[in-house]
C-alpha cells in the first residue's frame, strides 16, 4: 500500500505504519480488495457506492471507492479513492425517516378529508331540501310551518358551522399554531349534542 495524507488522516495510519507494511486486509472487510480486484480484472474503471473499510482502531465505516486496476511492469495494481460516506448516510436515513412521516401524516389527512366530507355531506343536504322546499313553495307554508322550518335551517348551519370550525381548529393544530392544552370536560353534554 502507498497513500497520501488524507489516507492516513481517514484510516488513522502514519506515514510509517503505510511504508512498514500494512496490509490491504486491515483495511478492507472480508477480503474485499481481492474480490474487488477479481470482479474488475477486464474493467480498467471501479466504482463501489458503498463498502465497509477498517480504520487502525478497529473502527469500521462505509466508504464509496472511485478507482481503477491496470498492470504495471507485470503486476496488478489497484489505484482507489476512498471517500467516507458516513454523514451521507446519516442524512438519507433521517431523510427516509422524515418521508416516512410524511407519508403517514398525507395518509392521516386524506382520511380526515374524507371523513370531513362524509360528515358535511349530510347536514348540506338536509339544509339544501329546506332551502329548496322554502324557495319553491314559501307560500304553501303557515306561520307555525316557517318557523319550524327556519328553526331547522339554523340547527342545521349552526352544525355546519361547528363542524368548519373545528375543521379549521385541526388545521391550526396540525401546523403548529394552536399549543396543545388538555382540559377536563364533562363528555355526556358534548356527546348529547352531537347525537
Amino acid at each position: 500500500i502507498d497513500a497520501n495524507d488524507r489516507f492516513c488522516k481517514l484510516y488513522k495510519y502514519s506515514f510509517e505504519n503505510i511504508h512498514n507494511g500494512v496490509h490491504i486486509s486491515k483495511i478492507f472487510i472480508e477480503n474485499e480488495c481481492y474480490k474487488l480486484i477479481e470482479e474488475n480484472e477486464k474493467s480498467s474503471a471501479i466504482y463501489i457506492p458503498l463498502q465497509t473499510h477498517k480504520k487502525s482502531n478497529g473502527e469500521e465505516f462505509p466508504v464509496q471507492i472511485v478507482g481503477g486496476v491496470y498492470s504495471l511492469q507485470n503486476r496488478k495494481v489497484m489505484s482507489i479513492l476512498s471517500q467516507d460516506i458516513t454523514t451521507r448516510i446519516k442524512t438519507e436515513e433521517e431523510i427516509n425517516l422524515i418521508n416516512s412521516k410524511l407519508r403517514e401524516s398525507i395518509s392521516t389527512k386524506d382520511k380526515f378529508f374524507s371523513i370531513i366530507a362524509h360528515d358535511l355531506r349530510s347536514p348540506f343536504q338536509g339544509f339544501l331540501g329546506s332551502t329548496k322546499l322554502m324557495s319553491e313553495s314559501i307560500s304553501l307554508f303557515n306561520k307555525n310551518e316557517l318557523a319550524t322550518l327556519s328553526g331547522e335551517l339554523y340547527n342545521s348551519s349552526a352544525n355546519l358551522y361547528k363542524l368548519l370550525d373545528n375543521l379549521l381548529t385541526w388545521a391550526s393544530m396540525q401546523n403548529g399554531s394552536i399549543q396543545f392544552e388538555p382540559k377536563v370536560h364533562k363528555l355526556f353534554p358534548i356527546v348529547e349534542s352531537v347525537i
